[in-house]
């Protein structure tokens, strides 16, 4: 008996195997290949006549291995993403289409790619052909946003800096007037994210929760009220 063993990639070691009559049969090796189930031996190569169990010839012959595709599924987990995970699974058939990864997003994130782990050791990148089933995991990198301070129209002192940057979900703490701002005319009142100073009015001290986005602060003037008062220095 010859075998042709189709591309195997494991158990192909036997080329041929041989009988006498009267002695013992053949048992057939059970060979195996990367991305597909072993379907048996066939007495042909169109995969016509199955050839199973110990096999005691008449004649010589040549027999073929038969393969299927094995179908392989990658499980998607998107780790909070807020766009571009709608695809749950993806699907790969051996010598098929090679799956494209979807490009997720999430909100005051950057993607920073698949891994084949959850602590993020080995990258997964490009068309995938999968040889198992496997899940993959998005990784996201926080952007850094700033806070700025705007003087708004004061006529001297300076702005508070801040260098920290602040990542989506975080607290940055107002700072006060600590550069002695001033504005003729009008007396300082706080902070807010509008020029126009509508809105919440922030005080030193208070927590300023971050978005998606870098904050300015602008200083809040209130006019000052002034009175005249009239003397009228002896008048009768």
């Amino acid at each position: 008996l010859t075998y042709t063993y189709n591309g195997a990639t494991g158990g192909n070691g036997t080329a041929t195997s041989s009988y006498t009559t009267g002695g013992s049969a053949i048992t057939l090796p059970t060979p195996t290949k990367t991305g597909y189930t072993f379907a048996g031996w066939y007495a042909e190569s169109n995969f016509t006549t199955l050839v199973s169990g110990s096999q005691s010839p008449t004649a010589d012959a040549t027999i073929y291995a038969k393969w299927t595709a094995n179908t392989y599924t990658l499980t998607y987990t998107y780790n909070g993403a807020t766009g571009g995970n709608g695809t749950a699974t993806s699907s790969y058939t051996t010598g098929g289409t090679a799956i494209t990864l979807p490009t997720p997003t999430k909100t005051g994130y950057t993607f920073a790619g698949w891994y084949a782990e959850s602590g993020f050791t080995t990258s997964v990148t490009g068309a995938q052909t999968p040889t198992a089933d496997a899940t993959i995991y998005a990784k996201w990198s926080a952007i850094n946003y700033t806070l700025t301070y705007n003087e708004n129209g004061a006529t001297s002192g300076a702005v508070p800096t801040d260098a920290t940057n602040y990542n989506i979900g975080n607290s940055a703490v107002i700072a006060g007037n600590t550069g002695s701002l001033a504005r003729t005319g009008y007396s300082f009142a706080g902070w807010a994210l509008l020029a126009d100073g509508s809105g919440t009015v922030y005080q030193s001290g208070q927590a300023l929760t971050w978005g998606s986005a870098s904050q300015t602060l602008y200083a809040k003037w209130t006019a000052n009220t002034y009175t005249i008062s009239y003397n009228t220095n002896g008048a009768a």
